[in-house]
C-alpha cells in the first residue's frame, strides 16, 4: 500500500475463538476503550496505522470473526486471507480453552508454520479456576507464544498485537525467496499455457490448409506426369501429422 510517496506495509490478523471477548479486544486496540459488546455472528474488518518500536508504520487490519462453535468452519475461511492469527479464549471457561486447542489443531494443519499467539483473557477475575497453566502447555506444545490479558485492566493488549506482527514480517522475510520462487514458476507456467496455445492454434491451420490442398488434389483427377505436384501436397501433410 502507498500513502503519500511512502510505502506501507500490510498486516492482516485475524482473531478467533469461543466467546473470549475478541470484539471488545479489536475495540481496545482501534478505540482504546472497553465496552461490552454482543457477540459477533458475521465479519467485520477494521483498520490501523500501527506503528512499531523501531518506528516503523505500518497497515494494521484485525479481522474480528464469530465466536459461537457453530460458525467456526466460516470463520475459518478469514485464515488463509491472513498473514497470522490471535487465538483467543477465556481464562475461565473449560469450553472456551477446548475450542483453542480445536483452533491450533485445524490452523497447524492447514499450515505447519502460519504465526500464532495464544491468549488467555479475562485475567482480572479471580473467583473462578482459570486455565492458564493449561495455555501454556498448548502453546509449549504447538509452538506459540502464549499471553494471559485483561481487556477490562488494560493488562497485555498491545503486546500479542506486536509479537505477532514480529513474527509476520519476520515469516515474510525468511520466505521472500519461496514466493519469488513461486511467482517465477507461475509466470513460467502461464508463458507455457500461451505457448500451447499459439501451438494448437497454428497446428490447426496447417491441418486445415493441408486438408484444403489435398481435396484441392484429389478433384483434378491429375495424369501420371503431374505426379510431382501430388507429391508436394502429401508431403505437406505428413509434415503436419509429425508436428
Amino acid at each position: 500500500m502507498i500513502e503519500g510517496n511512502i510505502e506501507i506495509e500490510e498486516v492482516d490478523i485475524a482473531l478467533v475463538g469461543y466467546l473470549a471477548g475478541k470484539t471488545c479486544f479489536i475495540n481496545k486496540i482501534i478505540n482504546g476503550s472497553f465496552e461490552q459488546t454482543l457477540i459477533t455472528t458475521g465479519y467485520d474488518k477494521f483498520h490501523k496505522n500501527w506503528k512499531l518500536s523501531n518506528g516503523k508504520t505500518i497497515k494494521l487490519s484485525l479481522w474480528d470473526t464469530p465466536g459461537n462453535e457453530r460458525f467456526q468452519t466460516a470463520a475459518f475461511t478469514r485464515v488463509p486471507i491472513s498473514h497470522g492469527v490471535i487465538i483467543m479464549y477465556d481464562l475461565t471457561s473449560e469450553r472456551s480453552f477446548k475450542n483453542s486447542l480445536n483452533w491450533i489443531n485445524e490452523i497447524r494443519e492447514y499450515k505447519e508454520d502460519f504465526p500464532i499467539i495464544l491468549v488467555g483473557n479475562m485475567c482480572d477475575i479471580k473467583d473462578y479456576y482459570s486455565f492458564k497453566d493449561e495455555g501454556k502447555e498448548l502453546a509449549k506444545k504447538y509452538n506459540c507464544h502464549f499471553y494471559e490479558s485483561s481487556i477490562k485492566i488494560g493488562i497485555n493488549i498491545e503486546e500479542p498485537i506486536n509479537d505477532l506482527i514480529e513474527q509476520i514480517l519476520k515469516y515474510r522475510e525468511e520466505n521472500k525467496d519461496k514466493d519469488n520462487i513461486k511467482n517465477i514458476k507461475s509466470d513460467i507456467k502461464t508463458k507455457k499455457s500461451k505457448y500451447n496455445k499459439k501451438k494448437i492454434s497454428v497446428k490447426e491451420n496447417i491441418k486445415k490448409e493441408s486438408n484444403k490442398e489435398i481435396n484441392e488434389i484429389k478433384n483434378k483427377n491429375l495424369p501420371n506426369k503431374n505426379l510431382n505436384e501430388r507429391n508436394f501436397y502429401s508431403k505437406i501433410y505428413s509434415n503436419y501429422l509429425s508436428y
